[in-house]
C-alpha cells in the first residue's frame, strides 16, 4: 500500500483507507442483487442495502414492503432529511462494521453518491451495472416480485420515471467502474473477478 500523510484521527482514517466498500447503481433488472450476492458469498464482502433501510421502515411503519409503498417513504425521508439520506445511512453502517470489504446495493441518485464519497472517502468505488431493457424486462418476469411491471411498455415507463425521478443518469455517469451483465451468471462472475482484481490492483 502507498504511504499516507495522516493528521488527527488517525485509527479511523486508516481504516477508511484499509476498507473497500464497493456501491452499486444501474437501471432495475440489470443484475445489482446478483453482484451482490457474488460478492458476499464468494468473496466474503459484508453485504448492505441501501433499500433495506427503507424496508425496514415499512416494517415498522406496519406497511407491505411493495414498490409503491417503499417509493412513498423514500421520498418522505428524502424530504425530511435530504436526497442523500440513504447514502449517508449506509456509510454510517459501513464505518461501523468490521469487515473491510462491502458492497452497498441500490445506490439511485447524485446525492446518495456524495454523502457515500464524503463519508468514506478513498475507500468508496462506484460501480454501474447496466443490461440491454429487454434483458432486464425478461429478468423481472422471471423475478416475479410484487410491485414489478408485467407487460414491456409498463416497464419501460417505469424504467424511465424512475430514471428521471431520482436522476439516475447522472448517477450512472458518476461511476468509477462499468459492469456489463447481458449474459449468463457465469459471465457476470468472470466479470466481477476481473473488476474486483483491477480495483485492488489500483488501491495497491
Amino acid at each position: 500500500m502507498p504511504s499516507y500523510s495522516y493528521g488527527r484521527n488517525k485509527n479511523i482514517e486508516m481504516k477508511e483507507i484499509d476498507m473497500l466498500a464497493i456501491g452499486l447503481t444501474g437501471p432495475i433488472g440489470a443484475g445489482k442483487d446478483a453482484v451482490s450476492e457474488y460478492l458476499k458469498e464468494e468473496h466474503n464482502f459484508e453485504a448492505f442495502s441501501c433499500g433495506d433501510a427503507i424496508r425496514e421502515i415499512a416494517r415498522e411503519e406496519g406497511l407491505e414492503p411493495n414498490r409503491e409503498n417503499l417509493g412513498m417513504i423514500g421520498k418522505e425521508r428524502r424530504q425530511e432529511e435530504g436526497k442523500g439520506f440513504l447514502g449517508k445511512k449506509a456509510a454510517e453502517m459501513a464505518k461501523k462494521d468490521s469487515s473491510e470489504t462491502l458492497v452497498i446495493n441500490g445506490i439511485r441518485n447524485p446525492e446518495e453518491v456524495e454523502e457515500l464519497r464524503k463519508k468514506l472517502e478513498n475507500s468508496f468505488v462506484l460501480v454501474y451495472v447496466h443490461a440491454d431493457e429487454e434483458i432486464r424486462f425478461e429478468r423481472l418476469k422471471e423475478r416475479g416480485r410484487p410491485g414489478d411491471p408485467e407487460t414491456f411498455p409498463k416497464f419501460k415507463e417505469q424504467d424511465k420515471k424512475e430514471k428521471e425521478r431520482f436522476n439516475m443518469e447522472e448517477t450512472f455517469s458518476m461511476a468509477d467502474r462499468k459492469l456489463s451483465n447481458e449474459g449468463t451468471l457465469e459471465d457476470l462472475y468472470r466479470r466481477t473477478d476481473k473488476l474486483l482484481s483491477e480495483i485492488k490492483q489500483g488501491r495497491t
